[in-house]
């Protein structure tokens, strides 16, 4: 049982690895891959091997730029690649993931030359970067810090007694909420609640939270 746990919170703080291989040839050494950044041109002679994506599972530590990069580089030369052209790479962000999240074409190629009135077909496809992938990065990304602020109006149905009588309260509700999130998926917050008739204080995580209102 330890056992399995352990390997649960493993699997939970490592890198998510999204790969779409539509051609494999035999594996080689990582140490045979070539990067080309953002905005490069790969080889003419460059056959696609597929896409792969290194990401945030939300949960990720240990995501520097260097360990992500190795990821990719790994995953295509698992391929029989030996080039990579990154498409898009995401920096941390104070407002979003701690991570570097890297996105790439995996790809054959036999040369270096580059001739720009010839067909690249590695560059085509990377100009269409799936969408897919970007819709997964929104989805897992868990945001450090957030401010919430909300106004409305609010009534309570049922009868509350004051110091002035039985009455059914209602007016106006303003709320401010902050919450900090880790990494590791724990945080903490605090939301102040005013309704005329509440003042609340609640303490959050990013699981749950806890609410105290009192009458005034």
């Amino acid at each position: 049982m330890i056992m399995v746990l352990a390997g649960a919170l493993l699997s939970a703080c490592s890198p998510r690895i999204v790969t779409e291989v539509t051609k494999s040839f035999p594996a080689r050494s990582v140490e045979e891959v070539r990067v080309y950044d953002v905005g490069d041109t790969v080889p003419n002679s460059a056959v696609a091997i597929g896409k792969v994506a290194v990401l945030d599972r939300g949960f990720t530590t240990n995501c520097g730029y260097d360990r992500m990069l190795g990821l990719a580089k790994e995953r295509t030369a698992e391929n029989g690649g030996n080039g990579l052209l990154l498409t898009e790479h995401k920096e941390p962000k104070f407002w979003g993931s701690s991570c570097h999240q890297l996105m790439g074409m995996m790809f054959l190629m036999s040369d270096s030359i580059v001739d720009a009135n010839k067909p690249n077909v590695v560059m085509d496809d990377a100009a269409n970067f799936t969408e897919e992938v970007e819709q997964d990065i929104r989805d897992r990304t868990i945001y450090a810090n957030s401010i919430r602020l909300s106004v409305g109006y609010g009534k309570i149905t049922s009868e509350v007694g004051t110091f002035k009588g039985v009455k059914h309260p209602g007016g106006l509700e303003v709320t401010l909420d902050y919450e900090h999130c880790w990494s590791s998926g724990l945080g903490i917050g605090v939301k102040m609640t005013w309704a005329g008739i509440f003042v609340g204080l609640a303490c959050r995580n990013c699981k749950g939270t806890s609410t105290t209102k009192v009458p005034v």
